[in-house]
C-alpha cells in the first residue's frame, strides 16, 4: 500500500504524491537550464514548449517506456521558471506503484519527452531547443543532472535522414531534464556532424518513427543484448571434460575364471562318466573298474560392438579432447558389458534359486552347497538385502556368522551388487565358470569422405562357459522392510 501524502523537494520544484487524489504534482520542465545528455549538453529556451490544449492526451509513463503507462496529465501550465503540472495516476496496480515510488523516493523525478521542431548547437556545443512539442511525461529514478526534477533529454531523428554539417539539425524527439543554475543567452551555430552522428549511434529505438537519445543512463546488460547475445564481449573459460563419475571398476569378472579368447570356436572336454576306484580285496582278484566316458564341449564366441559417425571438425578444429574421450568412454563401456556378462554367467550357473529366510541363512546354505565341488570363494548379495541387514538395530539383528570361520568352515567374502534382482543371494567358487575375452577391444577408424565424417567403431568378443554348475548356488530371500526412520534404497540407472 502507498503512503497517503509524501513531499519530495527538488531543485526544479516540489513533487507531491497524493494517494487520496491519486495525483503527482511538480516541476516538469525548467527553462534555460543546461544539462548533459547522451547527445551532449542541451537547454530548452523559455516558452519553447507550449501547453497542450488537452493535457489528458499527454501520458504519464515509467522510465519513458511506452509499454508502461501509469496515468496522464490532468493540469499543465507554463510559468517564468518552466512547465509545471499535475499528473493523475491510473486506478490500478501500476498507479499504486507510481504513488509508492514517489513516496519512497524510488522514482522521485519527472522527465519529459519532446518532439523538437527547431534546435541548433551554439559555439559551446550546447543544443539550444527553440521550438518543441510535449509528447509524454515520465516518472524516473535518477536525474540526468544533479538536483533536477527532470531526468533526461532524448533527441531523435526520423529514420533514413542523413546528417549534414552545414545544415541545421532536423526536427528531433528529445527527453529533457535541467539543472537549477540559469545559463547566459547562447549564440548558435550549425549542427556538429560528428557529435550528432555519435549521438545517433548511441540511440535506442523508441517506436516505429523516431529514434531516441536519453540523458538518463541506459542499461547495457548481457540480458539486454537479445536472444543469443547474452555472452557477447564476455570471456569464456574452457574446461576439460566434466566429471560424470568414477571410471567403471569391474567387480564380477574377477569372481570367475578368465583367459584370452583366440579362436572362432572354443572346444573343451569333460568326463560324462568319470573313472573311479573302489574297495579291493586283493589276493590276485580283479581290481575294480567302471565304464568311464569323455564328452566334447563346444562354445561359440559372442560379439560386442559399437560405433558412431563423428563430424571430422572435432579432429580438424577441435582440441583433441572429444576424440580421446570418445574412445575412453567406448572402452569403458566395453569393460562394463564384459563385467555384466560375467554376472549373467554366474546367475546362469546358479540355476533355479532356492528359498532362504535371511541373507545370513542363504550365505551359510550356499557355502555348504558348493563345498561338494570346491570351497566357496565369493558371495553376491542384492542391494536391498544388504541395506536391510545394515540398517537392522543392533538389539534386534540376527546373530551373524562371521567370515573368520565357524567349526573350521570359512565363509566367502560378500560383495553388494546393485545389478542383482532384489532379494537375491548367490554363492560360488571361482572355477565353476569361465569368461574368455578379447581384450583390449579392437578400435577402427575410417574416413567418411562423402559426409565429411570419421566412422569410428569398437569391436570385441567373449565366450562364457559354465564349467561346473554345481559350484554356484542361488537363493531368493523375501526382502526385510527397513526401519521406519530409514529411507528405502534407491539406485541410479547406469548407462552401459
Amino acid at each position: 500500500m502507498t503512503t497517503p501524502v509524501t513531499s519530495l523537494r527538488l531543485a526544479a520544484g516540489t513533487l507531491t504524491a497524493d494517494a487520496a487524489a491519486r495525483t503527482l504534482t511538480g516541476a516538469i520542465l525548467p527553462w534555460d537550464q543546461v544539462g548533459l545528455t547522451s547527445a551532449g549538453r542541451a537547454l530548452v529556451v523559455a516558452g519553447a514548449v507550449p501547453v497542450p490544449e488537452d493535457p489528458s492526451l499527454i501520458p504519464l509513463l515509467q522510465d519513458h517506456d511506452l509499454k508502461k503507462p501509469r496515468g496522464a496529465a490532468t493540469a499543465l501550465s507554463s510559468t517564468d521558471a518552466g512547465l509545471v503540472g499535475t499528473l493523475g495516476v491510473s486506478p490500478d496496480d501500476d498507479g499504486d506503484q507510481a504513488l509508492a515510488d514517489a513516496a519512497s523516493g524510488k522514482r522521485k523525478s519527472l522527465s519529459v519527452g519532446l518532439e523538437i521542431d527547431d534546435a541548433e548547437f551554439d559555439d559551446d556545443g550546447v543544443l539550444v531547443i527553440r521550438s518543441a512539442r510535449l509528447r509524454e511525461i515520465s516518472q524516473v529514478a535518477v536525474a540526468g543532472w544533479e538536483g533536477s526534477a527532470v531526468t533526461s533529454i532524448a533527441a531523435s531523428i526520423p529514420p533514413g535522414e542523413s546528417v549534414d554539417a552545414d545544415q541545421p539539425a532536423p526536427a528531433t524527439y528529445v527527453r529533457g531534464t535541467a539543472r537549477p543554475a540559469v545559463q547566459a543567452a547562447a549564440t548558435t551555430r550549425p549542427v556538429n556532424a560528428t557529435r550528432e552522428l555519435a549521438g545517433r549511434l548511441a540511440a535506442a529505438r523508441m517506436d516505429g518513427t523516431v529514434v531516441a537519445l536519453t540523458a538518463a543512463l541506459a542499461d547495457i546488460t548481457p540480458a539486454g543484448n537479445g536472444v543469443g547475445n547474452s555472452l557477447a564481449a564476455l570471456r569464456t573459460q574452457a574446461l576439460e571434460e566434466l566429471w560424470s563419475g568414477a571410471p567403471y571398476s569391474e567387480k564380477y569378472r574377477p569372481l570367475v575364471s578368465g583367459g584370452a579368447l583366440e579362436g572362432a570356436e572354443v572346444v573343451g572336454w569333460s568326463w560324462s562318466d568319470p573313472p573311479v576306484v573302489d574297495d579291493y580285496a586283493g589276493n590276485k582278484a580283479a581290481i575294480p573298474t567302471n565304464a568311464a566316458k569323455l564328452k566334447v564341449e563346444r562354445y561359440t564366441p559372442k560379439r560386442l560392438a559399437g560405433g558412431h559417425d563423428l563430424d571430422r571438425i572435432y579432429r580438424d578444429l577441435g582440441s583433441g579432447d572429444v576424440i580421446a574421450s570418445y574412445w575412453a568412454r567406448m572402452v569403458e563401456s566395453y569393460k562394463r558389458q564384459l563385467d555384466l556378462k560375467a554376472l549373467d554367467l554366474i546367475v546362469a550357473a546358479g540355476g533355479a534359486a532356492a528359498a532362504a529366510t535371511s541373507p545370513t541363512e542363504a550365505l551359510v546354505l550356499g557355502t555348504v552347497a558348493v563345498e561338494a565341488v570346491g570351497p566357496a570363494t565369493f558371495a553376491l548379495v542384492s542391494a536391498d538385502l544388504w541395506q536391510s541387514e545394515m540398517l537392522q538395530p543392533a538389539d534386534t539383528a540376527p546373530v551373524a556368522v562371521t567370515q573368520g570361520g565357524v567349526y573350521g568352515v570359512t565363509l566367502p567374502p560378500v560383495t553388494m551388487s546393485a545389478d542383482l534382482p532384489d532379494g537375491t543371494v548367490v554363492v560360488g567358487c571361482r572355477q565353476a565358470a569361465r569368461l574368455l575375452t578379447w581384450d583390449p577391444p579392437i578400435r577402427i577408424e575410417a574416413v567418411n569422405i562423402p559426409n565429411a565424417g570419421i566412422d569410428a567403431g569398437l569391436f570385441g568378443y567373449y565366450c562364457d562357459i559354465v564349467e561346473n554348475a554345481g559350484g554356484v548356488a542361488a537363493y531368493t530371500v523375501a526382502p526385510a522392510v527397513p526401519p521406519a526412520d530409514q529411507p528405502a534404497i534407491t539406485r541410479q540407472k547406469v548407462m552401459a
